[in-house]
């Protein structure tokens, strides 16, 4: 029998996404300039899609985002598609919040997959099916190393787009 209330969770049930310097709780939805505390640059999307790279596909800043411009993913290639932000700087040990809105694109309601590279193999791998609405989808992981890779999917071999928004990273303080 189990006695310990949250044991096997990772995060107990009152932690709170501030900065751990200031103690201001975080922007999570909005342009660039709102998304205060994000760890990640260009989260919104506001007018491009600098700080990202594209595998097996081509990504471009579009119109009809969450809040503004959005990450649209097209397929080029491949059965899997994706954008990537590496190289952000971590606390092995400590927790992080990972969160992006998606949504379908051309290519209708499809697989997605948000993952976490830590340099040596993947973290998180938070998989879904996207849909016509805009849905935010987060995900809490201890880092394991000093330095993470963000990893944006559109998850399948199909032609045509997939959208992603307000893509933000913010240090999970323990309550």
């Amino acid at each position: 029998e189990n006695l310990l209330p949250n044991s096997g969770f990772d995060v107990w049930s009152n932690s709170t996404l501030v900065n751990a310097q200031s103690g201001a709780a975080p922007v999570t939805s909005g342009a660039n300039s709102a998304l205060t505390n994000n760890l990640l640059t260009n989260g919104g999307f506001d007018s491009a899609t600098s700080s990202w790279s594209a595998t097996n596909s081509s990504i471009a800043s579009a119109s009809g985002g969450q809040t503004g411009n959005c990450l649209e993913i097209t397929r080029s290639s491949g059965s899997a598609q994706y954008a990537q932000q590496g190289t952000i700087t971590v606390v092995a040990g400590k927790l992080y919040q990972l969160g992006v809105y998606v949504k379908s694109g051309t290519s209708g309601d499809e697989a997605y997959l948000l993952r976490v590279w830590d340099g040596s193999a993947y973290i998180v791998g938070e998989t879904g099916t996207s849909s016509g609405s805009w849905v935010l989808v987060t995900h809490v992981f201890e880092a394991t190393t000093a330095a993470a890779t963000i990893e944006l999917w559109k998850n399948s071999a199909s032609a045509g787009t997939m959208l992603f928004d307000t893509i933000t990273l913010y240090e999970v303080i323990p309550g």
